[in-house]
């Protein structure tokens, strides 16, 4: 593999990567895979886990996992742990949603989106850093959330409340492993290029609303996230613990969030 991620060394390192066989995550397995580590990737798409781990090869192994299964959780890190003697790294990048208004979320769409976004997370950090410990050598966490977590974004309700809770566990959890020599951060990507996120950025009216809110002018690629997660999965970021990156474009910094889903339309339809 040629190496397009600059001079990171996870030689003799493992990465557990959930939600890794697609989008962001399929490229921060990627990216750790060329940066030296052995990678295991979990995740519900058998076909994108398939396809990754022939483009990797040996230093790949792709289990299929539900993150809001704990037996799954387990057996993904249980995996690793046979296949590659050590989980050093865990990148939790699984999350979806479909937008709609708070007055059309249904409890099992808000139930569904918890569960995923912020129970999956949980659940993944909290057996990754279990099995950090009994190592007995520390290791990195890294949480992906949302930059809807910290803007006022119409239509993902749902999905933003989730992410914010992930936010704040990814605090909770930096203060509470500290003694266990376990960082753990967070990256809050904005719009990036993803399969999940198409319906938004293939749409040149969507994209350009969106990008009205982004000061960088564009929507973000997945190696924007993929860098970020090496660097903070280095030691250039040892004192680095309980933040949350926000890889958005300044997304944040401008505070706006673009109708994109008309959902102010769907209100006033109802009047």
């Amino acid at each position: 593999m040629n190496n397009n991620f600059g001079s990171f060394d996870f030689n003799g390192t493992t990465a557990v990567v959930t939600g890794g066989a697609s989008g962001m995550g399929r490229e921060i397995a990627i990216a750790f895979a060329e940066s030296g580590a052995n990678v295991v990737i979990g995740d519900i798409n058998e076909e994108g886990l398939s396809s990754l781990k022939t483009e990797i090869g040996d230093a790949c192994e792709a289990v299929y996992t539900d993150v809001t299964n704990v037996t799954h959780v387990n057996s993904l890190i249980d995996h690793a742990v046979k296949e590659f003697g050590s989980v050093d790294v865990g990148v939790n990048c699984a999350g979806a949603s479909v937008p709609a208004p708070i007055l059309e979320i249904s409890e099992e769409a808000w139930d569904k989106n918890l569960d995923l976004n912020l129970k999956g997370i949980f659940l993944a950090m909290k057996h990754e850093a279990l099995q950090m410990r009994a190592q007995g050598r520390g290791g990195v966490i890294i949480n992906i959330t949302s930059v809807t977590a910290s803007v006022s974004a119409l239509g993902l309700a749902h999905y933003a409340s989730a992410k914010a809770g992930a936010n704040h566990l990814t605090r909770i959890a930096a203060n509470e492993f500290r003694d266990l020599g376990i960082r753990v951060v967070g990256i809050a990507p904005g719009l990036i290029r993803t399969p999940l996120a198409e319906m938004v950025w293939s749409n040149t009216e969507l994209r350009d609303a969106y990008v009205e809110n982004v000061p960088c002018n564009r929507v973000g690629e997945v190696k924007d996230i993929a860098q970020t997660a090496l660097f903070l999965a280095s030691k250039g970021a040892d004192y680095i613990n309980g933040e949350i990156i926000h890889v958005d474009g300044g997304h944040k910094a401008n505070g706006a969030f673009a109708d994109q889903s008309n959902i102010r339309a769907q209100y006033l339809e109802t009047l």
